[in-house]
């Protein structure tokens, strides 16, 4: 799917989400993040959207650099709110 695929998909509420924006610590977050990837790969979902939120943005730069080494991640989209992204996995 290309990106323009991605941002159609981020006006669907239903799919699968990862919210991280409420973990306290980013290491956490990004632990949270890796286990339920592997939840969502092996469920055979296609995509999933994941919340990190606005705030400082240390959050998001952490997420993004996650999903760009995770081999698991085709490919991803930030949304237009700023605080989450779509995954197709």
């Amino acid at each position: 799917m290309n990106s323009i695929g991605l941002e159609l998909l981020s006006h669907y509420h239903d799919i699968a989400t990862i919210d991280l924006h409420c973990t306290s610590e980013i290491g956490e977050a990004l632990d949270q993040l890796d286990h339920e990837l592997y939840v969502y790969v092996n469920r055979k979902e296609r995509y999933c959207r994941v919340i990190y939120g606005i705030g400082s943005g240390r959050l998001r730069q952490a997420v993004l650099q996650l999903l760009a080494k995770n081999p698991m991640v085709r490919q991803w989209k930030e949304e237009a709110s700023g605080g989450s992204c779509v995954v197709e996995l």
